[in-house]
């Protein structure tokens, strides 16, 4: 019964550094799924620098909060060549705070074009129409 002393303590010693462990991989994992559904993407609008964040519920597409289910369309225009660099170009048409908005978001680069056009339409269940023209033009229009 002597050494029952030395047990007891090393076993509360070795169930609080279990419960420390414990709670330090939980909190990493907590942070894990505080992460975005998808990686961001950098892309251009406007002619500026942006990022566009496609998470559940809202996604950020440079500044504008889009949730997955307001998108109405989205579009993949013609590769265009602008001297050496190929652009690949995307309108993104969806309801905001303030009505149907025209997003136009620009990759330049093919790899990024691609898994945006792939998440895109995970992301909001909708497919991507192609042309040189938008087919949702009609949406920004005032209503009568």
């Amino acid at each position: 019964m002597e050494g029952l002393g030395r047990v007891v303590i090393g076993s509360a010693v070795g169930g609080l550094l279990g419960a420390a462990a414990f709670f330090a991989v939980e909190a990493q994992s907590t942070k894990a799924m505080d992460a975005p559904a998808f990686p961001s993407f950098a892309a251009l609008s406007a002619g500026k620098d942006c990022r566009i964040v496609l998470d559940f519920p809202d996604g950020d597409f440079c500044g504008t909060t889009v949730a997955a289910d307001g998108v109405r369309g989205w579009y993949y225009g013609q590769n265009k060549s602008s001297g050496l660099t190929q652009r690949y170009d995307f309108t993104v048409f969806a309801n905001t705070d303030e009505g149907v908005k025209k997003i136009p978001v620009r990759f330049l680069n093919p790899g990024t074009a691609k898994r945006f056009y792939m998440q895109m339409g995970v992301w909001s269940g909708k497919q991507s129409s192609h042309g040189k023209e938008s087919p949702f033009e009609d949406w920004l229009k005032p209503s009568r």
